[in-house]
């Protein structure tokens, strides 16, 4: 679930670089060419001084300056929870980047959990002897314990989606916080539709992910205030089930992009149609959870059209043999 999770933010980062270098270093962000900004050619290394297999940063873009247009390097990973061991990678990546192109590189770390608060600059001393070698400086913005509503009171539309993992503060809770969320996001009437997409993907994954809140926010997902917000959470469920989203491009990486993507579809299906029954018929038991868990994809389908009329769960499953 962490790597799922993981390569939602980095196509997340991906689709708003601008957003992103903005909110962690606003310096470099306004002498830099937004323009040429692309986080999505990968780099990869055979030549990792800790040995082993090769290894590929998460996000790396190369840009002009806007004052010599000399080319930069933006180097970010993402980590799900900080370690400070870590911090020896990023040291390692910056070199090997560095050296590659000749060029200085600007490196960024994302923690989803723990690590310093919000956005910070930081530095990593090399020490040999007593003494400093060399000290490497770095950006960090640490989400956990980041406050959510400064965040979503950013102009930045990737700062109200990435809010969803910060500290309620006076927010109350964490699912009013996913709400906060998801409301910011669908009346942000300027974003594009596939962009749009991406942010309201990353807040409901958690939605989905964090079983303490369920409860809390089903109630508040029923109330009229936030009819907008069901209706785009609906639309959201159609999408992942059409192009099996998440789990699909998982499994294409795995197992041959087909496949992955053929059983991704499945478990779209299986998981919207469990939301429906729910929204309609409340607790599943854990039986029927497992029946559609386990059927196929044209059962599926079958189901979720006499899942409008039936009056029950079991009707509904009864239908299709």
């Amino acid at each position: 679930m962490a790597e799922e999770h993981d390569q939602i933010l980095r196509e997340l980062l991906a689709a708003f670089p601008t957003d992103f270098v903005e909110l962690i270093l606003p310096d470099v962000a306004s002498q830099i060419d937004f323009a040429a900004l692309d986080f999505r050619k990968e780099e990869y290394f055979t030549d990792s001084p800790r040995g082993g297999r090769p290894r590929r940063p998460d996000l790396v873009a190369w840009v002009p300056t806007l004052t010599t247009m000399d080319e930069v390097g933006i180097h970010v990973e993402i980590e799900a929870r900080y370690r400070s061991a870590r911090v020896a990678k990023l040291f390692d990546y910056n070199r090997l980047l560095s050296l590659r192109r000749s060029r200085p590189v600007h490196t960024l770390v994302v923690y989803c959990r723990g690590g310093p608060p919000g956005v910070r600059q930081c530095e990593h001393r090399v020490e040999s002897l007593g003494q400093t070698l060399t000290v490497f400086y770095y950006g960090s913005l640490g989400l956990s314990g980041a406050s959510a509503p400064e965040y979503l009171a950013r102009r930045q539309p990737l700062a109200w989606a990435l809010a969803a993992l910060m500290r309620p503060a006076k927010i109350g809770s964490r699912a009013k916080l996913r709400v906060a969320c998801l409301r910011r996001i669908v009346k942000a009437r300027h974003l594009e539709e596939e962009r749009r997409f991406l942010l309201f993907n990353f807040v409901a994954t958690y939605i989905e992910s964090d079983q303490g809140i369920s409860e809390e926010y089903d109630k508040l997902f029923q109330h009229e205030d936030n009819r907008e917000v069901r209706e785009e959470m609906m639309t959201w469920a159609e999408k992942i089930e059409a192009k099996g989203y998440t789990l699909g491009r998982q499994q294409g990486l795995e197992q041959g992009r087909q496949q992955g993507l053929e059983h991704g579809r499945r478990e779209g299906e299986a998981t919207l149609l469990l939301r429906m029954a729910e929204r309609k018929f409340g607790q599943i038991s854990p039986e029927a959870r497992q029946q559609i868990e386990a059927a196929r994809p044209e059962q599926l389908l079958a189901w979720g059209e006499r899942l409008v009329t039936a009056d029950s769960l079991e009707e509904t499953l009864q239908a299709e043999s």
